[in-house]
């Protein structure tokens, strides 16, 4: 099974020395290419069951977004409900409804509601390589109960 995955983190105009962000009319340009040309959009859910049954579409993509940036509601949401097309979001959970700089819970729960997939990036956004095997046992219980 083979299923392209196209990661992003920020969707937006404003800084164009930060290499995690992709403008905004590029993306939009990026998901109008993948439906002209007969994509079909996966969640990541839709990814594992892929590979635990071997059914996939003919022409599968699964797009993700990660830490959970305001933009991915404001931009990427938009851009991807306009072209029926579904994404799946890895959520920082310390950082919902903290500022208006990621997303809130009621922004999380509309994407929700219309299709998309919200998974967890744990809470904290610790990296992984530097930290014990208990911690991030630890790490990844806690984004899972919040």
């Amino acid at each position: 099974v083979r299923i392209p995955i196209l990661m992003y983190h920020s969707i937006a105009d404003t800084d164009p020395n930060n290499n995690l962000l992709v403008p905004i009319s590029q993306f939009e340009g990026q998901v109008k290419w993948l439906k002209e040309n007969g994509f079909t959009p996966m969640l990541l859910e839709d990814v594992v069951e892929a590979f635990n049954t071997g059914k996939v579409p003919e022409k599968p993509v699964a797009i993700t977004f990660d830490d959970g940036y305001a933009d991915n509601y404001t931009e990427a949401y938009r851009i991807l409900k306009e072209h029926g097309m579904k994404a799946t979001f890895f959520i920082i959970t310390d950082k919902t409804d903290v500022d208006g700089w990621y997303m809130n819970s009621n922004m999380l729960k509309e994407m929700h509601k219309d299709g998309m997939g919200i998974e967890n990036h744990t809470s904290r956004h610790i990296e992984f390589t530097k930290i014990s095997r208990e911690d991030k046992i630890a790490i990844i219980k806690e984004g899972i109960n919040t």
